[in-house]
């Protein structure tokens, strides 16, 4: 059980960084607007914790 556990922290931890990080280029690359970068930085802190 614990090692399943560890595997999907891990999981929702990769799919908060790479969401993070899309979100981000999104805005900022694509003209999103800041709103797509402030939730793409929100998302980072929650996938390192």
């Amino acid at each position: 059980m614990m090692i399943a556990r560890s595997v999907l922290l891990f999981l929702l931890a990769a799919v908060a960084e790479i969401g993070g990080g899309w979100l981000v280029w999104q805005g900022l690359r694509e003209n999103k607007g800041l709103l797509w970068v402030g939730a793409g930085t929100a998302s980072d802190p929650t996938a390192s914790t």
